[in-house]
């Protein structure tokens, strides 16, 4: 750690290593503290904006990885759909001031598993529209290497994304 007029501030590399801690299954809220006591007690978080800036070089640092190291992936049979979630409250439930809002309402996962490996080489959080399926579609096909058999649930948004990045730029062989 750096010391600044902030407190403890880590570099952006140093999000890498929160990353590894994750995804071993330390709880998240010690990533934000860092692995050292906190000079203002035990639970101190350092406020919003701390757990803010720590979640996003987080989630930055996942990003990078995957960017990285999910590419040229030899899968031949992938699944894909969504999983639905919400952000502060179900959708009919958000109030009227934060209606349509980013953060508030449903949010949906979209995924992508390879089949034989269940790796999972795509996912992307948003709506579930026709915009988000072919950001979705694109980034999936960026990360593989064939043609694969595709599987869905039907949601028209796929049959649209499909049809627009992965069917028209492979042929049939």
């Amino acid at each position: 750690m750096h010391p600044s007029p902030k407190g403890n501030v880590k570099h952006k590399d140093q999000y890498g290593e929160q990353a590894q801690h994750g995804a071993a299954g330390t709880d998240r809220r010690l990533l934000g503290r860092g692995h050292e006591p906190s000079r203002h007690g035990a639970g101190d978080w350092r406020g919003k904006e701390h757990r803010d800036q720590a979640a996003r070089g987080l989630g930055q640092a996942c990003a990078n990885y995957q960017d990285t190291a999910l590419v040229d992936l030899p899968c031949t049979r992938v699944e894909c759909d969504e999983i639905w979630s919400f952000c502060y409250a179900r959708a009919k439930n958000v109030p009227v001031e934060h209606a349509g809002g980013y953060g508030y309402g449903d949010v949906w996962t979209w995924t992508a598993t390879c089949a034989d490996t269940k790796l999972v080489p795509s996912w992307y959080v948003g709506k579930r529209d026709t915009e988000d399926a072919f950001y979705f579609m694109s980034d999936l096909k960026a990360r593989l290497t064939n043609r694969v058999q595709l599987s869905t649930d039907g949601h028209k948004p796929y049959l649209r994304a499909v049809e627009a990045t992965l069917a028209r730029t492979w042929t049939t062989p």
